[in-house]
This record gives structure tokens, C-alpha cells and sequence, in this order.
């Protein structure tokens, strides 16, 4: 029926549309009709017969049509007409106007999230976008209200106020944080229009929303960077202030440390100076200047302009100093001549030391001198007394050792001759008499020998330790025999500098020692180890004698100490004390290790350089 309906409201447009577009034509038609009309009627009253009445036929309708045509025109097709066009004009604005409706919905469709809801806030459309985001279907929507979507984030006051204003019918705009299905969050820029019935109030509100969960999370992203970068600030704030504040108390210990270094520079008892490396002065303090005779630094400064020739009293001392600054950037306590102003010979003991620049190329020198004239002029007077010393020793010795000897070789031929006639007292004094020359003689040779290792100014040259212990095993080989010793030596020694007759004294008596105090019925051993440190050599003779309580440790280098009777274990107290002294003008020092019981290890270094 409807299908028959639109057909003929069809056929009824097109023929308005025809009739409109063509009057001339509905006035033939109508002329054709009102003739064959007339033309029916005559032959159903037959009139047709009358010839005198064809024209009639043939004009009447005619002039009839004529007379009607205007009537037509005035009452039905300009009324129509107008009525017509004024109807398509509004169906094609209805037309234009549904087409961008559908456009604008369909961009929304498309763009945007869209609900409706009726006045108590129940969803009653939803597109699907928002099916998408919120990951609830259709059906699970319609008839709910936006609870469902409530993720706690805002706080109740914040949907009253949204609910107050909408309700007013005002438009509401605000960004909101919702509750997917599957628990997620997700933020929309929500406007929300209140449609009004005829009385002004909301009938029902739509929903627009855009999905701003990327914008919202990277302000969330921008903020805690932001957060970051004013907590960086700030930190870096506090740092820049603490430098300042740090940079200004530098300043101020700079600035003292100046007056510090200037005071000690000015005051230094020692001569202090920079040098270029062609030989000229480039600054001095006043003892610098006072050492070598001259009225201010100034004065040095001006007057000395070659170094070389000005300072030096042996070129050899600038050739060898020169050579030993290059190698190792310094030199240290160096002991040479130099001239004075009034070209005098003082001593002066130089440590230099050469000042590369960023790219290690030569820069200057700088150094201090110390003069030593007078402990040079005094250590040559204790030289002197010490050779006059050994030489008095020497001759005492020789001297005292001859009386003795006969007192000794006396004796010894009163014992072998008259001994059938001595009784046992006599015996005993003769006895006495002979032991005291021989420890008296015995006394003597070590009290020479405590003195000649005394002597620092003694010939050093490179000595073979293996070479030295070779003498000690040779000269102790008797003594090793007999006592079943055991002396184990390193296949290889170092050569270092020294005294070697001083070093075989210091060797000799260790092992002595080691021989010496051992445990009856055990038979000695004794392991010499060696250990290169960096600037000296450590030497430990360890043996399995009867050691030394820890109390009594101290005692052992003290001269004439001894822990023992005579009887038991013979000797002067002098072979420790000989030893220390040999070690220390070696440059070393000497110790031992020892357990009451156990043994003995003495433990001394002997340095590199001397």
C-alpha cells in the first residue's frame, strides 16, 4: 500500500512539474478534450448530421477553451505554481539541511565520542567510539548511567558541580578521568549540552567527548620531568652557591696561603730560586742572596747572568747535576763548591728539580740550596779525628796485644813446665791468670774492630755478597764441621755498594751468632734470605737457636750487654753493636725477630744509593 501510495504521489509531482513547465500544451489539451466532448455529445444526440454546424463544432470548443484558459491560469495554475515551487524550494532546504546534518554526524561519529542521556543521566545512545574506549558493548550501556565509567579519581563535589550546571541547561566543559572494562584509565575532554523542552528545562543532554589519554599522559610525562629538571635546578642551584661560597674561601686560603708561602719564602733559612734552563735567574728569596754574598735578590739577579760560569767552582758538578736533572726531572742532596760574590768557595748541598709546562716541554728550574761550609769544615775535623782515632787504635792495639801475648805465652810455659809442682791453687790462678790475657786479647781485636766500623769515610765500590758469603763459609768451615751445621745460601746474591771488609765483618758475625747460641745436641741451621725493596736491599740470616726472650731484645745492641755467663756462651758483648754500626753507615738499620725457644732471625737492609 505504501509502495502504491509513493508511486502515485510520484506521478502527481511529475505531472505538476509538466503542467508547470508547459501551459501551452495544457491549453491544446484541453481544447482536444472540450472537441471531442462537443463531438461525443452530437453523435449520442445526433446532431452531427447538420453540415451548417461543423464550424460550430470545430470553433466552439475553441473559443471555449479560450475563455477558459485564463480562468485556468489566474485560479488554478499560478496559485499552483507558485505553491509548487515554494514547496520544492523548502524540500530542497530540508534536503540540504538533512545533508549537513548527516555530514556534521557523521563527523562526529567519526571524531569524536558521543552518549546521549535522558534527565536523570540514563544512556540512551552511544556511538561507536564509545564502545570502543570504554570496552563495553552496546547493551551493556543503554540504561546505565556514567557510574559505571567512575574511575574515584574526582571527587564528588567536582560531579555536582557538573550535574548543577547542565541541569540549569548551561553548557558544561571539563576534561575527565574514566574506568575502562578491562580496568585501565583513560582521560576525555567532555562537553555536555543540555537539549531544553518548550518550558526551558532538560529533556535529555548529549555528550561530546575527544580522547585525550596521550595528551594527558605526556603532561603527566612533562611534568615529572619538569618536577626533575626544577629538583636538578635547584640542586644545581645549591651546588653553584656551595661552589661560590667554597670558591671564596679558597680564595681567602689562596690569598693567606700567599702571605704564607711569601712569609716562608722570605724567611726561609734555605736559599730558594727559579731558573731558566740557559743559566739565569729568574726570581730568589733574601737567603738565597745572603748565601752567595750578594745585598738583595735583586742584586742576584742583576749581577749573576750565566749560572754556569758564575756559580759553579767545578763545570764537572753543573755536567753531572745537568745530566741527572734531565733523566730524572730531580736531584736530590747534591753536595758541590760554588763561588760566592767575592769569589769565595762555599759548599752547598742542591736539591733541583725540573718544571714541564701542559705539554711537557722544558720549562725552568727551581731549587733550594742549603749551605753546608760548616759541616763540611766540621765533618772533615771529625774525618781527621777518626783517622787520628784508627791510627791511635791501630798503634794501642798493636802495642797492648804484644805484653799481653808474652803474658799469655809466659804463662802457657809456667803451666807446661811447673804444673807436676803447682798444687791445685796455684794451677788455678795460672789457669785464671792465661784466660784474662786471652780475653783481654780477644777484647782488644773486637774493641778495634767496633771502632773501624765506625769509619763513614771508608772506600764503597760494588762488593758480591755471593763472593762475601763464600769467605764466611770458607773461614767457618771448621767451625761448620764440627758442629754439623747447616748454612743454606742463595744461588744468587746481589752486588750492591758498600765496604766489603766491613760487609764480610757483618756477615761473619751473624752466622758466628747463629753458631754460637744454639741447642745442645741440635745441630745448628741457618737460611740466609734476600729481598729487593725499592730503594735498599733486605738481607735475614735465620737460624733454630735457643732466641731471646722479647724483654731482653733491646739489650743486644747496647756494648759489653750480655744475657749469658761467660762460661756458657763466651764472647765481649761488642759483635751486635759491631754489626749495628756497619748496617748504619750503610744507610740501613738492623732488627731482629725471636721467640724464647725457637730462634733468631736479624733482619737489616743495606740501601741502594749512598
Amino acid at each position: 500500500m505504501n509502495l502504491f501510495n509513493d508511486k502515485i504521489s510520484l506521478m502527481t509531482k511529475k505531472l505538476q512539474n509538466w503542467v508547470l513547465k508547459s501551459p501551452f500544451t495544457l491549453m491544446v489539451i484541453l481544447t482536444v478534450l472540450i472537441f471531442l466532448a462537443e463531438i461525443l455529445i452530437m453523435i449520442l444526440f445526433e446532431d452531427l448530421i447538420v453540415p451548417s454546424k461543423f464550424w460550430n463544432i470545430i470553433l466552439d470548443p475553441l473559443l471555449l477553451s479560450l475563455l477558459i484558459l485564463p480562468f485556468i491560469y489566474y485560479l488554478i495554475y499560478k496559485p499552483t505554481k507558485y505553491k509548487i515551487i515554494e514547496q520544492e524550494k523548502t524540500n530542497q532546504a530540508l534536503q540540504e539541511s538533512w545533508k549537513e546534518i548527516s555530514d556534521y554526524k557523521y563527523a562526529l561519529d567519526e571524531s569524536s565520542i558521543i552518549a546521549i542521556t535522558d534527565q536523570k543521566g540514563i544512556i540512551k545512545h552511544t556511538n561507536q567510539n564509545f564502545i570502543n574506549i570504554s570496552g563495553y558493548n552496546k547493551e551493556e550501556l543503554i540504561g546505565q548511567n556514567h557510574r559505571i565509567l567512575n574511575s574515584g579519581y574526582h571527587s564528588p563535589k567536582f560531579f555536582h558541580d557538573m550535574w548543577r550546571t547542565i541541569a540549569n541547561g548551561k553548557t558544561w566543559r571539563g576534561e575527565i578521568k574514566n574506568n575502562a572494562k578491562n580496568g585501565t584509565y583513560y582521560w576525555v575532554d567532555t562537553v555536555i549540552i543540555p537539549f531544553l523542552d518548550g518550558k526551558g528545562k532538560p529533556f535529555q543532554y548529549l555528550a561530546i567527548r575527544a580522547d585525550i589519554t596521550p595528551r594527558k599522559e605526556a603532561e603527566k610525562l612533562l611534568l615529572e620531568h619538569q618536577e626533575l629538571l626544577e629538583q636538578k635546578i635547584l640542586d644545581r642551584t645549591t651546588e653553584l652557591t656551595q661552589a661560590i661560597e667554597n670558591l671564596r674561601i679558597n680564595e681567602y686560603r689562596l690569598s693567606e696561603a700567599r702571605k704564607q708561602f711569601q712569609s716562608i719564602f722570605d724567611n726561609a733559612a734555605n736559599g730558594i730560586y727559579q731558573s731558566t734552563i740557559d743559566g739565569k735567574f729568574i726570581m730568589a728569596n733574601p737567603s738565597m742572596a745572603r748565601i752567595f754574598c750578594y745585598d738583595s735578590p735583586d742584586d742576584l739577579l742583576r749581577s749573576v747572568t750565566d749560572i754556569g760560569t758564575q756559580v759553579y767552582a767545578d763545570p764537572a758538578d753543573r755536567e753531572t747535576m745537568s745530566a741527572i736533572i734531565l733523566t730524572d726531572g730531580h736531584v736530590e742532596n747534591y753536595e758541590l763548591q760554588v763561588f760566592t760574590k767575592t769569589k769565595e768557595i762555599i759548599w752547598v748541598c742542591a736539591n733541583i728539580r725540573l718544571v714541564r709546562d701542559e705539554k711537557a716541554a722544558i720549562n725552568y728550574l727551581e731549587g733550594i740550596l742549603e749551605n753546608i761550609t760548616e759541616r763540611k769544615k766540621a765533618e772533615e775535623k771529625i774525618l781527621q779525628l777518626n783517622r787520628n782515632l784508627d791510627q791511635f787504635a791501630n798503634i794501642t792495639a798493636h802495642d797492648l796485644q804484644e805484653p799481653i801475648r808474652m803474658v799469655s805465652g809466659f804463662l802457657g810455659l809456667l803451666d807446661k813446665k811447673y804444673r807436676d809442682i803447682l798444687d791445685e791453687q796455684g794451677k788455678s790462678y795460672v789457669y785464671r791468670a792465661k784466660d784474662g790475657a786471652d780475653r783481654m786479647s780477644i777484647l782488644i781485636k773486637d774493641l778495634l774492630e767496633f771502632s773501624r766500623s765506625a769509619n763513614t769515610a771508608a772506600k764503597k765500590e760494588p762488593v758480591e755478597i755471593n763472593f762475601v758469603m763464600a769467605l764466611v763459609s770458607n773461614d767457618l768451615s771448621i767451625v761448620i764441621e764440627d758442629t754439623q751445621t747447616i748454612l743454606s745460601i742463595p744461588s744468587s746474591l746481589p752486588i750492591i755498594t758498600g765496604n766489603q771488609s766491613a760487609l764480610y765483618r757483618l756477615f761473619l758475625n751473624l752466622v758466628s751468632n747463629g753458631i754460637k747460641f744454639r741447642k745442645k745436641d741440635t745441630a745448628p741451621e741457618i737460611t740466609l734470605i734476600v729481598n729487593e725493596l725499592p730503594d735498599s736491599w733486605e738481607f735475614i740470616l735465620q737460624d733454630n737457636g735457643i732466641g731471646v726472650a722479647e724483654k731482653d731484645q733491646p739489650k743486644l745492641f747496647q756494648a759489653f750487654k750480655r744475657l749469658h755467663r761467660r762460661e756458657e756462651y763466651p764472647g765481649t758483648g761488642l759483635g751486635l753493636v759491631t754489626c749495628k754500626k756497619i748496617v748504619e753507615t750503610h744507610g740501613g738499620k738492623i732488627w731482629m725477630v725471636s721467640e724464647l725457644g725457637k730462634g733468631t732471625a736479624f733482619h737489616f737492609t743495606i740501601s741502594k744509593t749512598q
